[in-house]
């Protein structure tokens, strides 16, 4: 054990650390390990041993649902036709309040059918540098819906021989996997859903800010750090 300033013998309570070797924990199960601690004074005299209980959880918490609950939002319609092709373009609106300023997707009647397609921002009226989609062409009085990405998300953390540290947040991404902990941090529970120690109890929150129209790819992770397996959701 360590002394917090360094000295022994100079006070009578003194402030101790003590790591425990990473050997000793990895063949024990999950669940409480209880630490026996006691100490000695510059006589050499023993006091009475003190029990503390430390929390060994290296089981991953489980996405149970995520679900696509972004609904659209009201329709406007174009003014102006336009052709789609693979440069970007604009794309001239009614009304473009429902659009955000620094971009996002929206969905449009074009001559193949409806089709998703990515604007970079809103000057006026007109969403600018719209790409995405197949060649067709767009008539006046189009309808055009902008999206927001929202997932309902229903995590717990498993009991494991009656401990767990519970669901502490989440990450999203879209292609390929950056890796646990490297993903677009989406969430931080609220205080009303503040993880529970041995609570496998599932919370239910809303990751906000994804990219609609993509499939997003999503994993939660524990009070201990422990990350989930991916599940994806069609935005």
């Amino acid at each position: 054990m360590t002394s917090a300033d360094g000295l022994w013998g100079n006070s009578l309570t003194k402030d101790v650390t003590a790591f425990l070797p990473l050997s000793e924990l990895q063949g024990m199960p999950d669940g409480l390990v209880r630490v026996w601690v006691h100490a000695k004074d510059v006589a050499g005299n023993w006091g009475p041993f003190h029990a503390t209980d430390l929390v060994l959880d290296r089981t991953a918490p489980v996405v149970n649902s995520a679900t696509n609950t972004a609904a659209p939002l009201p329709s406007t319609t174009t003014t102006a036709a336009a052709t789609l092709t693979l440069a970007a373009g604009s794309l001239s609106v009614a009304s473009a309040s429902r659009f955000s300023g620094t971009g996002g997707k929206l969905a449009v009647t074009t001559s193949t059918g409806v089709q998703v397609l990515t604007y970079a921002g809103v000057s006026g009226n007109t969403l600018t540098s719209v790409t995405g989609g197949t060649v067709a062409t767009i008539a006046v009085g189009a309808t055009v819906t902008p999206f927001t990405g929202i997932v309902s998300l229903t995590a717990q953390d498993n009991l494991t021989n009656g401990v767990s540290s519970g669901v502490a947040g989440a990450e999203w991404f879209t292609g390929a996997d950056p890796g646990p902990g490297n993903g677009t941090r989406a969430v931080t529970l609220p205080a009303s859903l503040t993880p529970t120690p041995n609570s496998a109890t599932p919370v239910t929150f809303t990751v906000t800010g994804l990219p609609a129209g993509a499939t997003v790819s999503i994993r939660v992770v524990d009070a201990a750090g422990n990350w989930s397996a991916i599940r994806t959701v069609q935005m």
